[in-house]
């Protein structure tokens, strides 16, 4: 059924209702961030019923980023996804729509290069190809190539363009499946990702990197140690009035600006200028660029999970016992009742 509306108050009090009212109006990039919401379980009790629901609201709009997460949500390559969600008919359905989406914008671009094919590639190698050939291209059974390797990939594309069309030795046909081009997108994947070990990335849906990886790394550690107790673990902030990264709240504002918020704090911010260092900042803002990018990217990325000791503030002016939870650093708000 439909979830219930907002709380009766004189505002919202969570970013689950302050955009629902939007959600429900239509908005499909807004349907698309609760799906988001309900597949992590990030402001909000994890449900993939409303997940699905959500994705697929915003998916029948035409919203790109919502066929690609449906695409994964029913194919079986995403833990803790309900059996009754998972075929492969439907995600490659899906895979299909995404892909004729990113041809008609470059048809109407006039530019050669079909928008987001990689990423569309990338989905149909998580959903159909991790599974026998890893999700980091370590093949997970003997006798399936390991891409990150380089094996198999000395092949023409049309011998790799065969085997998967026609199956070879203990790989099924998938020429049934998947369209021409969905076929041509993740082989397009596997060449950029593994074709050359300097440029690999860790493995599908990874967030593309933006900066030095260890100050990446770091500011990852400080993030969730400092911020995401209210920012949210995976960019999804607890707090009506706090910026969901994810969502792209404030990455619109410049390093520098970030930086200052930072060190000196922000409407109900503190400044942390005295606990954490320059560096410390400076891998913060560098994390924080990546949590955007890591939710176009779909479900697909790595949860975000809490360290053992974590900051969670109650922001000034936030009222209602709802807030309060057992353990020191208090609780996300309750998912919709």
């Amino acid at each position: 059924g439909r979830s219930a509306g907002p709380r009766s108050s004189a505002r919202p009090t969570s970013t689950f209702e302050k955009l629902l009212p939007l959600a429900l109006a239509g908005d499909p990039e807004v349907q698309n961030f609760l799906g988001f919401m309900f597949f992590y379980g990030e402001g909000v009790a994890r449900d993939f019923d409303e997940a699905h629901r959500w994705f697929h609201e915003a998916a029948e709009q035409g919203n790109v980023n919502a066929q690609l997460n449906l695409g994964l949500f029913h194919g079986a390559s995403l833990p803790g996804v309900p059996a009754a969600y998972q075929g492969l008919e439907e995600a490659a359905m899906w895979l299909r729509r995404a892909a004729e989406a990113g041809a008609e914008r470059a048809a109407e671009e006039d530019t050669p290069i079909r928008m987001g094919e990689l990423d569309i590639g990338e989905k149909v190698y998580a959903t159909f190809c991790s599974g026998c050939h890893g999700v980091n291209g370590v093949a997970a059974y003997p006798g399936a190539p390991s891409f990150a390797r380089g094996e198999r990939l000395g092949k023409s594309d049309h011998d790799l363009t065969h085997s998967v069309t026609d199956g070879k030795n203990s790989m099924p046909p998938w020429g049934a499946t998947l369209s021409k081009e969905l076929l041509e997108s993740s082989l397009a994947y596997i060449r950029a990702t593994y074709s050359n070990a300097d440029t690999a990335r860790v493995g599908p849906m990874a967030p593309r990197p933006h900066t030095d990886a260890s100050e990446r790394a770091s500011g990852a550690r400080t993030y969730r140690t400092y911020c995401a107790g209210c920012h949210g673990f995976n960019g999804v902030a607890y707090y009506v009035n706090s910026p969901s990264f994810a969502f792209g709240d404030r990455l619109e504002k410049s390093d520098q600006e970030l930086r200052t918020s930072i060190a000196k704090g922000k409407g109900i911010m503190p400044s942390w200028e005295m606990m954490l260092s320059g560096a410390q900042i400076d891998g913060t803002v560098a994390f924080i660029r990546t949590l955007n990018l890591a939710y176009r990217r779909g479900i697909g990325s790595e949860m975000g999970k809490p360290p053992p000791l974590h900051f969670r503030f109650r922001p000034l002016g936030e009222t209602g016992d709802e807030w309060l939870g057992a353990d020191p650093f208090g609780a996300p708000p309750p998912g919709p009742r």
